[in-house]
């Protein structure tokens, strides 16, 4: 089936019908975290995949990560820091601060330049350290 056949058999939309079936697996593509959380509300979410937790705004680059298979991706040089801040996610689920069990810990948003993907739970906020020292167990 080539390009125009798709395109007509598909229209402007797609049928629900067309989608309906059984599925091996459904991957999370990073738009946010609330397809991962969907996912494992329906117990439709395996196991934990490299984008559940992240911010893409563009297909283009999440296609140019997979085709690259993810080389490079949050190497430290190629990270930056933005000013938004989230909640810390630990096995996906908010950690609380040592300090209080009320306070929920915060996170950096850190965007890979690379693939223009955003980390949002994965760097805690740690009075007085820098953002890069919990680079190492992220990575890992």
């Amino acid at each position: 089936m080539n390009r125009n056949e798709i395109s007509q058999k598909m229209g402007d939309s797609m049928n629900l019908q067309d989608v309906k079936k059984s599925y091996e697996l459904i991957v999370s593509l990073g738009m946010s975290c609330a397809p991962a959380i969907n996912l494992q509300r329906t117990s439709l979410r395996k196991f934990s995949m490299p984008l559940d937790w992240m911010i893409s705004y563009s297909l283009t680059e999440v296609n140019k990560l997979y085709k690259n298979k993810f080389q490079n991706f949050m190497k430290l040089e190629n990270l930056t820091l933005l000013e938004e801040t989230h909640y810390y996610l630990k096995d996906g689920l908010p950690a609380f601060s040592a300090d209080n069990d009320n306070t929920l810990v915060k996170s950096y948003f850190v965007r890979d330049t690379l693939y223009n993907i955003i980390s949002v739970h994965d760097f805690p906020v740690l009075s007085n350290q820098h953002w890069s020292v919990s680079y190492p167990p992220f990575k890992d």
